[in-house]
């Protein structure tokens, strides 16, 4: 467990050096929801938008995440980082637990971002337990 939380440690200090990773994940989403208000905004007045609404949001702020973290990795990759760790006695598990941990950080900011402009553009008025469960969901 310690080699995990070293891990998780490098992750978020190499996150905030990257600025625009840091950028990247939290205006990508804020670009995308905007987008999705003005797609969902060609439909007639009577479509029931908030039903639609969360789960596309989700759905983009998820695959975006997934997106940037195989691009860290990538860079991991050609950096050597991974054949470093790996030399100095890591497992595997240890080191994606560390990823894990690392970008669980980076994921919930990019959820309450991306909920909070969804909830604000489209006017969506929910009580504080679906809010919550929406949050565990994106």
């Amino acid at each position: 467990m310690r080699r995990t939380t070293i891990v998780a440690r490098r992750v978020v200090r190499q996150l905030r050096r990257d600025r625009r990773l840091l950028g990247l994940s939290v205006v990508a989403p804020l670009v995308i929801v905007y987008f999705l208000k003005l797609f969902f905004d060609t439909f007639p007045p009577d479509f029931p938008k908030a039903r639609y609404v969360v789960p596309v949001a989700a759905f983009l702020v998820h695959f975006l995440s997934f997106l940037l973290c195989a691009i860290v990795l990538v860079q991991e990759r050609t950096a050597g980082t991974l054949e470093r760790m790996f030399i100095n006695g890591y497992r595997r598990t240890a080191i994606i637990g560390g990823y894990l941990l690392g970008y669980l950080g980076l994921a919930t900011l990019q959820a309450v971002v991306a909920l909070a402009e969804v909830l604000l553009l489209f006017d969506l008025d929910y009580d504080a337990a679906t809010l919550g469960m929406l949050f565990l969901v994106v």
